[in-house]
């Protein structure tokens, strides 16, 4: 599994694999693509928020506490659905920053610099123990490994 948690949990192995930081995602001629905005520009908005499964915090209002008044526009299930949700509205989205600009190129949406006080995480690659000696499981954390070392 890949995560953006702590990999804490009774026998559990993780690999770090690359540090992460946020940008913004909307339509592409949506204004706030034109500026670096600010929280008070951000607030104006609707904000489209992925919550995948139980316990999926709010990392925007916990790192930025005046963007908890957010007005959120939906809750997604899934980081998968934002784009669709923002190709036709005026929503706006705070992302991790390589799933914001993969969907900018796939869905023709624009991108705009996140608040700087959103903090960078970690991402994991993470199994359970008793798959640590199986050839399949080692193969698949060696390539991801490789794979994720090699981006940017």
């Amino acid at each position: 599994m890949l995560t953006g948690w702590n990999p804490e949990g009774a026998g559990l192995k993780s690999r770090w694999l690359f540090r992460e930081t946020h940008l913004g995602l909307a339509r592409r001629d949506h204004p706030v693509c034109q500026t670096k905005p600010t929280h008070a520009e951000l607030l104006r908005w609707p904000h489209v928020v992925p919550s995948a499964g139980d316990g999926f915090g709010d990392w925007v209002s916990d790192d930025l506490p005046d963007m908890a008044e957010r007005r959120v526009l939906v809750r997604a299930e899934s980081f998968a659905l934002v784009p669709y949700l923002l190709q036709a509205s005026e929503a706006v989205a705070l992302l991790p920053r390589r799933a914001a600009e993969r969907f900018a190129a796939a869905h023709g949406l624009g991108v705009f610099p996140a608040p700087q006080e959103i903090q960078p995480f970690d991402y994991h690659l993470v199994w359970h123990e008793r798959s640590d000696g199986d050839m399949g499981t080692r193969w698949l954390v060696e390539a991801l490994s490789a794979v994720f070392s090699k981006s940017d």
